[in-house]
């Protein structure tokens, strides 16, 4: 509880001992711990936590975070507009299932050397309810306390209109060329 008269959050508990008083009562002891460094990083934490989720929920990247088996944990909001599916829709999927069939070994590789503790870049066509979309993205190790690599980080960006315009680029650049 808060002590407003101190200004410290307290944490009260009663515990039954085996002790009699010489008339036969109960004594009891009563411990306060203060806890007020603890309540003051729970907020903290809180704050942070809060602060980082409207980062990664108002980006305009996907973001997801992959087990090491390569089924999602979690999806942005984005990434879950991208391709048009629910998280939970998305978690009954190998992340593989999502790249057309000439990328999964790319993806795959990848995969891999972020399990090996790499930050990794690599571009892929991937197949959406709203169709074909490229993507840029860059899959890091994610660490648990000890060190070990526990998840993976990706964060992709949707460049289907950049590739399109280079397409168009090299196109002109052809005729150009053969005029």
């Amino acid at each position: 509880f808060f002590d407003a008269e101190s200004g410290r959050w307290v944490n009260s508990a009663i515990y039954p001992t085996n002790i009699r008083t010489e008339e036969n009562k109960a004594i009891f002891v009563h411990m306060i711990r203060d806890i007020t460094k603890r309540k003051i990083a729970e907020g903290d934490f809180e704050k942070s936590e809060k602060r980082f989720r409207t980062f990664v929920e108002n980006s305009f990247e996907c973001i997801s975070n992959i087990d090491m088996d390569g089924n999602f944990l979690y999806v942005s909001p984005t990434g879950l507009k991208t391709f048009g599916m629910t998280l939970d829709e998305l978690k009954e999927k190998h992340c593989t299932e999502l790249v057309k069939p000439e990328f999964k070994r790319i993806l795959k590789k990848s995969l891999d050397k972020a399990k090996k503790g790499e930050i990794v870049y690599f571009e892929y066509e991937s197949v959406t309810h709203f169709g074909e979309r490229w993507f840029e993205s860059t899959l890091a190790p994610l660490k648990d306390n000890s060190g070990k690599i526990v998840s993976i980080l990706r964060i992709s960006r949707d460049i289907t209109k950049r590739r399109k315009m280079e397409e168009k680029l090299r196109n002109n650049e052809l005729l150009l060329r053969g005029v």
